[in-house]
């Protein structure tokens, strides 16, 4: 190998020696991924959540998605049949981040967890065989020795435990609840020892409309509650980012069309009417 000349070598050390380095070509920006929001519901709920197919459809689900993607999210289901204990649990322990199923804002609840603003408003209502010729002083009378079927750890059972003298019995589903109406005696003329079932409205009168007509709602508007999306009871910063989103769906077109799109199939009660502040 042939040496440099010692000027050409000299030269050649001294723009090496003067010349920056160049900093590295900046890698691409990778777009950031889109921050799931984990959501608790039960989806044998219907019009609320349920499933047609293998599609999650309802009310609350619209609500939902319609929530998280005004927070620039998207939801991450978790299936869970109505139990609010489980939630509550699942919400303290991280398991999920919000719980959206038909739950109503007590004050015991809300010792447990926080609460969004109420997005809907349902009462009660009573459901018994359509053969039955019912008398509204059956129902005042606190419905004596009959057999009144509602849902395990809802407020449905709360109420009837509190304001009426017949059996409670509660139950894991309201399929359940309805299938103790087939074949249920009849009551005396003088409205003892018949069966009935008592649960929220909107779901109840969805259920029976399957039933072609045997049974029916007797009595309603009892224990008008509202409705509202249930968190971690110190995760403040979670809460006020749904209630945010919430405000902005009330002042937009999204929660309007999503009320139009279940008027029918919710009777046109109370749910999604507007929202109190």
């Amino acid at each position: 190998m042939r040496l440099l000349p010692c000027a050409v070598a000299a030269a050649v050390c001294a723009a090496c020696i003067s010349a920056p380095a160049q900093p590295p070509a900046p890698a691409a920006a990778s777009k950031p991924a889109v921050e799931t929001l984990r959501i608790i519901s039960d989806f044998d709920s219907p019009p609320f959540a349920y499933r047609e197919g293998m599609t999650r459809v309802g009310a609350e689900v619209d609500l939902a998605e319609a929530i998280a993607k005004e927070m620039g999210r998207k939801v991450e289901w978790i299936p869970m049949k109505f139990n609010f204990t489980a939630y509550t649990s699942a919400l303290n322990r991280g398991g999920a981040d919000a719980a959206i199923s038909c739950i109503s804002i007590t004050p015991e609840r809300t010792d447990q967890v926080s609460f969004t603003k109420p997005y809907a408003r349902m009462g009660l209502a009573v459901a018994v065989r359509s053969k039955i010729d019912w008398q509204h002083n059956w129902f005042t009378g606190g419905l004596k020795d009959w057999r009144i079927a509602v849902l395990r750890g809802s407020t449905s059972e709360r109420w009837a435990r509190s304001n009426l003298e017949g059996r409670v019995d509660a139950h894991s589903s309201l399929d359940r609840m309805i299938e103790l109406l087939k074949g249920s005696p009849l009551p005396t003329r003088s409205g003892r020892g018949g069966t009935c079932v008592i649960y929220d409205e909107v779901p109840l009168r969805w259920s029976l409309s399957k039933y072609s007509y045997r049974y029916e709602i007797v009595e309603r508007g009892m224990e008008t509650q509202k409705y509202g999306i249930a968190v971690r009871k110190d995760n403040r910063a979670l809460l006020d980012e749904l209630n945010a989103a919430l405000a902005r769906l009330r002042k937009g077109k999204d929660l309007a069309a999503i009320r139009e799109k279940w008027r029918d199939k919710a009777e046109g009660l109370e749910f999604f009417k507007e929202m109190e502040e």
